[in-house]
């Protein structure tokens, strides 16, 4: 079984921030921040894939109703 991620795994700056928020209440683990912070930039990520998917098909639209055939 993986051991948890500790505030001493972290860098120094991070390890602030992470253990700030537990003590703050906001999360009960280091490793929930780091995990909320992973889900933050999955979901940014996808975000970003999204509006590029888009794009591409609001292109592909315009370029079928340009009516011009190559």
């Amino acid at each position: 079984m993986p051991r948890r991620l500790e505030a001493t795994d972290l860098p120094e700056d991070i390890a602030r921030l992470a253990q700030a928020q537990v003590t703050s209440g906001r999360f009960a683990t280091v490793e929930d921040v780091v995990r909320a912070g992973v889900e933050a930039v999955a979901r940014a990520q996808q975000q970003r894939d999204d509006a590029a998917l888009a794009g591409l098909r609001a292109a592909i639209d315009e370029g079928d109703e340009s009516g011009v055939r190559g």
